[in-house]
């Protein structure tokens, strides 16, 4: 699992490029911390294709690789 903050000036990067990157040296799962629009995007790579899942506020997000980690989206910001 990797959890990436993302800054405005790598952004395009991190959720492109990247992500190819990850998926292919078999990462996963990657969460994109995104603190100016407070959204967490989940991207699950153990499918055929990738899954990307976002949650803001009191949504909760739970991990597909480690089933015990789940959280609500802002305290991630807290």
């Amino acid at each position: 699992m990797v959890v990436e903050v993302l800054s405005p000036g790598t952004e395009r990067h991190d959720r492109t490029e990247k992500l190819g990157w990850y998926r292919q040296y078999g990462v996963r799962e990657c969460w994109l911390i995104d603190a100016g629009q407070e959204r967490v995007t989940v991207v699950d790579f153990t499918g055929a294709m990738p899954v990307q899942r976002i949650a803001r506020g009191a949504e909760f997000i739970q991990s597909s690789v480690l089933p015990d980690l789940t959280v609500m989206a802002f305290t991630l910001f807290s």
